[in-house]
């Protein structure tokens, strides 16, 4: 079986969860025996079937050559349009007819597809009622988690930043659909200092975080993603928070629940029904954020056997084997139908 993966273009210096989960299923993938690989401006022959990864209007015109080609596709959107899965027909009436946002394109490519991929009911709820019927099948498949977050290694962590005292962790991009000033603001009700690890988003928006940011609060900036660094940060803090909107998973809070921490989420995209127990939801506000955190400060730490059996459904040798398997049974359709 040969497959190939499509991506961001700029996914290797734009590192986010999406670009993560793409680079973390190629390898899985190959680890199975799969002769995967990712599309490049080369590629010349895509194989036995094309996966992409993402809502890029770039990726029409391979969806046009790959259909043209007959060759099967398989789609995960990474859906991040903000609002409810009620507001999403709206949204997409006002992008199609008033602010032409909508990518005609995209709409094409996952209609036409054999399998839509997400990691959440939310998140595929969303993508029907955004995109409209006919719809092919859709699968929910958790995201990967990488099991070295598990064994992470705090002191490392803590003598390489100077860091003694219990903190609050955010991980991700300094940007608003991330929370990241709301969380700031609440920490001034939280007598805990914040390390905030990540990349600024829009120049303005973080220079206004560092601005509002009082002496509890200290950035670190980004840490590559294989740095067993990061992996030393969610093991020596306290509380994960992140109270994003637009999440479809959220990989960092997944990997500070593997390594036994609990998370203070933005309830927006109903994180509890991947977290758990590991999870406290909050509303997007500096006060419910506040104390979102202090109910997970004050609460026992979530079950250690939650932790491992969220870790075990988590791994990418799981995920890569759900996938090799729905890329089997397409290709057997196909091979029937022909």
């Amino acid at each position: 079986m040969r497959v190939t993966l499509v991506g961001r273009l700029d996914a290797g210096i734009a590192m986010g969860g999406g670009e993560v989960q793409l680079f973390a299923t190629l390898a899985a993938l190959r680890e199975r025996g799969v002769d995967a690989q990712l599309w490049t401006p080369e590629t010349a022959d895509p194989g036995d079937l094309v996966h992409f990864f993402g809502c890029f209007p770039y990726f029409d015109g391979i969806s046009r050559r790959v259909r043209a080609l007959d060759i099967p596709t398989v789609y995960t959107p990474i859906f991040t349009q903000r609002g409810s899965v009620s507001e999403m027909p709206w949204k997409a009436f006002r992008h199609k007819h008033i602010s032409r946002k909508f990518q005609k394109g995209v709409a094409e490519a996952i209609h036409s597809c054999q399998a839509i991929c997400g990691t959440s009911d939310w998140e595929l709820a969303k993508v029907r009622a955004y995109f409209g019927e006919p719809m092919p099948p859709m699968h929910r498949l958790p995201n990967g988690v990488d099991s070295r977050f598990a064994c992470g290694d705090a002191a490392l962590f803590r003598t390489h930043y100077g860091i003694e005292e219990e903190f609050v962790l955010f991980v991700g991009r300094i940007e608003r659909d991330k929370g990241t000033l709301e969380l700031i603001r609440a920490m001034q009700r939280v007598p805990h200092s914040l390390v905030v690890i990540g990349p600024d988003g829009r120049r303005k928006y973080a220079e206004r975080c560092r601005a509002e940011a009082g002496s509890n609060v200290r950035f670190l900036g980004p840490i590559p993603h294989d740095d067993p660094l990061l992996a030393g940060a969610y093991a020596a803090a306290t509380v994960f928070a992140l109270p994003s909107v637009g999440e479809t998973f959220c990989l960092s809070a997944a990997e500070a629940v593997v390594a036994g921490c609990p998370v203070v989420l933005g309830e927006d995209w109903y994180p509890e029904a991947t977290f758990g127990a590991a999870c406290t939801p909050v509303k997007r506000t500096p006060a419910a954020i506040a104390q979102g955190i202090t109910i997970a400060l004050q609460q026992d730490q979530f079950p250690d056997d939650f932790r491992r059996e969220f870790a075990k459904q988590m791994r990418w040798e799981t995920v890569a084997e759900m996938l090799e398997n729905l890329y089997s049974d397409i290709l057997a359709k196909k091979s029937v139908a022909t």
